[in-house]
């Protein structure tokens, strides 16, 4: 049993030889799995070297979200940071953990991203 709850926010760090942030809906969750829908990021702030992004929310109450791709169901695994699922079903794909609420820095567009 895991504490992914429909509802909650997951974030993903990912790439090579750069840092991405990916966000992920939470639409169901059962006692083993997850389902996913991916979510747009949005730049909230500008930096040299880094971006601090958030996911890219709408004024719409019935889709609270700008989303971007299917929805994935993924089976949910702790490593020892707290409950987690891969972002993708290949490896190297980064795991995603529970947003906290605070922006994610990713490598700004200007240097490699």
């Amino acid at each position: 049993m895991h504490t992914i709850e429909a509802g909650n926010i997951l974030y993903c760090l990912w790439g090579y030889d750069q840092t991405n942030v990916s966000f992920y809906l939470v639409t169901r969750a059962t006692k083993t799995t997850v389902t996913i829908q991916p979510i747009e990021s949005e730049k909230i702030e500008l930096g040299d070297y880094h971006d601090l992004v958030v996911p890219r929310s709408s004024n719409d109450s019935h889709a609270p979200y700008f989303f971007s791709g299917e929805p994935a169901r993924r089976k949910v695994q702790d490593y020892g940071y707290g409950p987690s699922v891969r972002r993708a079903n290949y490896s190297g794909a980064g795991n995603c953990y529970v947003w906290d609420g605070n922006p994610k820095q990713q490598t700004a567009s200007g240097c490699g991203h």
